[in-house]
């Protein structure tokens, strides 16, 4: 298994945490993107706590909660292709201006803001396809960065968590007969808007979600140190970077 280079692409990172993850994901949440989800709210509510913690924790911690909740998300995007994720990723979220107000930074009211509208590309920028998740996350906090300080944390977790809701909502009846295309867009869409959010909870908490995930992740499981993840269902782990006593929940890392 290859070892990830200092800057990889969003891309890049996400196929190499499927191959650390692929095997044991398969094995321990066989029931698809719906049990996936329900492990992602739980990694979001654990990186929740440990915000709320912070003055009594280690910051590493913190940092550790933010990675384990991006391999998390990417356990999710197993049941899609990452290439499609990063294009409607770009489409949802264009490098010019927020895709709803049309603006940079965003000016959208924090109710009631106009319907996505999406505008077809024809050539998507390269520093969106190939950027890395540095890129990525400095993209979205330049243009939603300050708004979300002022709403602060809690409100950056609650948009976090309804945003997971609404990629669960894709599988009720009446979606089921929806075009398998539109069906598909929308769950890129949704996602893309989980990845915004994972983004803008790790800017406001200025964790820089790129670092902590490759000193996690770069040369395999930072648990059993194996490229290829090798750990039981119910685990307790060291954080990989030197700290421990950090308990797992009782699902994949």
């Amino acid at each position: 298994m290859n070892y990830l280079t200092p800057n990889p692409s969003l891309e890049d990172v996400i196929k190499h945490i499927h191959g650390i993850f692929l095997r044991r994901n398969g094995i321990y949440m066989p029931g698809g993107i719906r049990e996936r989800i329900g492990v992602l709210i739980v990694a979001a509510r654990s990186f929740h706590d440990a915000v709320r913690k912070r003055a009594r924790i280690s910051p590493l911690m913190v940092q550790v909660a933010a990675g384990s909740l991006f391999a998390r998300f990417v356990s999710v995007l197993d049941n899609f292709e990452t290439a499609k994720f990063v294009h409607w990723l770009s489409v949802k979220y264009p490098a010019k201006h927020c895709s709803y107000c049309k603006q940079s930074p965003c000016i959208c009211p924090s109710e009631q803001r106009p319907d996505f509208v999406f505008e077809p590309l024809t050539e998507i920028p390269a520093e969106q396809i190939n950027g890395s998740l540095h890129d990525w996350q400095a993209i979205l906090s330049s243009r939603y960065g300050d708004k979300n300080k002022e709403q602060g944390i809690d409100n950056v977790f609650s948009r976090l968590v309804s945003e997971i809701a609404e990629v669960i909502s894709l599988q009720e009846p009446q979606w089921q007969l929806a075009d398998l295309d539109r069906l598909e867009e929308e769950y890129y869409c949704e996602l893309a808007d989980v990845f915004a959010w994972i983004c803008a909870a790790c800017s406001v908490m200025d964790i820089e979600l790129q670092e902590i995930v490759l000193k996690l992740y770069s040369k395999g499981c930072s648990v059993c140190q194996k490229p290829q993840c090798e750990c039981k269902g119910i685990i307790l782990v060291s954080d990989g970077l030197g700290a421990t006593g950090y308990r797992a929940e009782s699902v994949p890392v």
